[in-house]
């Protein structure tokens, strides 16, 4: 059986088989406030079976990325919601070759977005015309389930900057929480 979760009227819904770790959605803005990104996520759906998260989305590239980008990626952990300046970091990831890196870890999930999302990321894709797009794209999360997540809230950045400007080029943060039902 299916359930699915809100943690607020303006949350992103979450949805589970009973039983599984469940994220509650707190907050996911694509854009990090700032105007021209180049390239946005819409997320629209996301469930788990068993240890594998099934997402569905959509990446538009408005402009074609044709070196290959840096990518940032910082977590936090806070005590709690109510309190974010019980914040404090948890990881850091930073590569200078995001291509290599999407590709030896995320790569059966990049195959799932229609066309394939691969380097180099381009705007107009026969008649795509820069958006991809994925339906149940499927990341195994055995590993991620095994750390105590459930007492902690969760603040995620991820940025993609251009090799040489720095310029941002993706930018979101997703906050959330999660538990077992």
């Amino acid at each position: 059986m299916e359930i699915c979760f809100r943690s607020s009227e303006n949350s992103i819904p979450f949805c589970s088989d009973q039983g599984n770790p469940q994220a509650i959605l707190d907050k996911y803005d694509s854009t990090c406030g700032k105007r021209n990104v180049v390239i946005i996520f819409k997320y629209t759906g996301i469930r788990t079976e068993n240890s594998k998260i099934l997402l569905n989305g959509s990446f538009t590239v408005k402009e074609d990325i044709t070196k290959d980008p840096k990518l940032l990626i910082r977590i936090e952990r806070c005590k709690n919601k109510e309190n974010l300046d019980t914040c404090e970091p948890f990881h850091n990831y930073r590569t200078n070759s995001y291509c290599t890196t999407a590709n030896a870890f995320a790569g059966d999930f990049l195959k799932s977005f229609e066309p394939e999302w691969k380097c180099p990321l381009m705007k107009v894709i026969i008649t795509f015309y820069g958006v991809y797009r994925a339906t149940n794209a499927e990341m195994d999360a055995t590993a991620f389930f095994m750390f105590p997540i459930e007492s902690w809230y969760w603040k995620v950045f991820v940025n993609m900057l251009d090799r040489d400007s720095e310029r941002i080029l993706l930018c979101a943060i997703v906050e959330m929480h999660l538990k077992r039902v």
